[in-house]
């Protein structure tokens, strides 16, 4: 596995510094933190390193200051068994990561702190099941709807699978969407988009791109 150096498709990334200052609505934006878990994380602490994204640690900052200006704060993570199909001991592409009940499936403090009580979704649970959006086997777009929810500000760990993923299956569930790029991380394994191509293609499919830094507090 290799690590997104980012210095390619320049002129996607051109595209991407032009970055949309939104007003946060405390009534219908909601945060999804996807998988900001530890083993998506760089370091030698318990848990982390298992699958780390260069710069993981730093996208829990960003997400958590937004807790007190939206209506939720959601998040997901992978709860993996010991013998999930996507690792490489099975023939997968990854090596293990997230496994449910060990350290490296916990969420990065910041996000445990941060979170709407009742709104972690866990994903990656059945054996042989690929599970890499938020959405795939929960009911996170109706429990969003009837709380009213109509936008999501999105982020997370990894940008170019899982908070692809996750972002697709919002737009396709009629949720206008903001990335956060800031609060991202990639990494780069073979049969997935670098990160920069997914961030363009979810430009592409109409979602909106910018930081945290450019949401203004209502």
């Amino acid at each position: 596995m290799h690590t997104d150096p980012g210095h390619h498709f320049s002129g996607a990334r051109h595209r991407l510094r032009r970055m949309r200052v939104l007003k946060l609505n405390p009534e219908t934006d909601a945060v999804l933190a996807v998988d900001v878990q530890r083993g998506f994380m760089p370091g030698d602490a318990p848990g982390y390193g298992e699958l780390p994204a260069p710069g993981g640690d730093r996208v829990a900052a960003p997400l958590a200051a937004l807790a007190g200006h939206v209506s939720i704060f959601a998040a997901s993570g992978d709860s993996h068994p010991a013998d999930h199909s996507s690792f490489k001991t099975r023939g997968g592409i990854w090596p293990a990561h997230c496994v449910a009940g060990t350290p490296g499936a916990r969420l990065h403090p910041l996000i445990e702190q941060a979170l709407t009580p009742g709104w972690f979704f866990a994903k990656g649970t059945t054996r042989d099941a690929d599970a890499y959006s938020a959405f795939a086997v929960s009911d996170l777009a109706d429990r969003l709807r009837q709380a009213g929810i109509t936008r999501l500000l999105v982020g997370g760990l990894v940008t170019n699978v899982c908070v692809l993923a996750t972002a697709m299956d919002a737009l396709a569930a009629g949720f206008e969407v903001v990335v956060l790029t800031d609060a991202c991380a990639a990494v780069q394994a073979a049969g997935v988009p670098t990160g920069q191509e997914a961030l363009a293609q979810l430009r592409e499919s109409g979602a909106t791109l910018t930081t945290s830094s450019a949401l203004t507090r209502g």
